[in-house]
């Protein structure tokens, strides 16, 4: 039932027939109901089940750093960050063809921006923890944007973060690992984000890498 929360005269909230009344930052929508059909997807439909399938739940699993990565790409508009990583997302990183189809983790983007991304990034393992690594810039500009990090495990389904890390003039920051995730692969992916305001670099894909 649709209700108006605040008297008549305001804009009614919830449904009503086939109609929704829904408010997003601050602005009035509504939206009918899709009339549901009986004939059997084609195989486009299908394609676009599983793309959105596979990007939901993905998206989903790492919001709290796509909330701070795309925040600066909202910004301004009716859009939410995590809305905005979602729809890059759905458009860029699902490959193959349907009924196979994947995440190829190469074309993913945990941020996006126009600050300076990081030079020559790197990560090994050392005993439990993941070390990063890259060039320091010696910049005003730059030097105090914090390092953004995200470790996925892909077998598990789970996400590391680490969303306001060292500072891009020390050059270093490490993930602890816990021991349970021994020898499984690891997405590994960096970026940097401004002290100063939303700005985010666009991340850097630094490869699968064996805890």
């Amino acid at each position: 039932m649709a209700k108006l929360p605040n008297g008549l005269g305001s804009h009614p909230s919830g449904k009503a027939g086939n109609l929704e009344y829904y408010t997003l930052k601050g602005r009035h929508y509504v939206r009918g109901e899709k009339e549901k059909t009986t004939k059997p997807p084609t195989l486009k439909q299908l394609a676009h089940r599983t793309v959105m399938a596979i990007t939901g739940k993905f998206t989903s699993d790492i919001q709290d750093i796509l909330d701070v990565g795309f925040a600066h790409v909202a910004h301004g508009t009716v859009s939410s960050a995590y809305n905005e990583g979602q729809k890059h997302a759905i458009h860029n990183i699902v490959a193959g063809q349907y009924p196979n189809q994947y995440i190829d983790y190469s074309k993913v983007l945990v941020t996006k921006g126009d600050l300076l991304p990081a030079i020559n990034p790197s990560v090994s393992v050392v005993e439990d923890q993941f070390i990063f690594s890259w060039d320091k810039i010696s910049s005003s500009a730059t030097d105090t944007d914090h390092v953004m990090l995200l470790l996925w495990n892909a077998e598990l389904k789970d996400a590391i973060f680490e969303l306001c890390g060292a500072k891009r003039s020390t050059g270093r920051e490490s993930v602890k690992v816990h021991s349970s995730w021994k020898g499984m692969p690891m997405e590994c992916y960096i970026s940097f984000r401004s002290a100063k305001n939303m700005e985010c670099a666009n991340s850097t894909y630094l490869g699968s890498i064996i805890f």
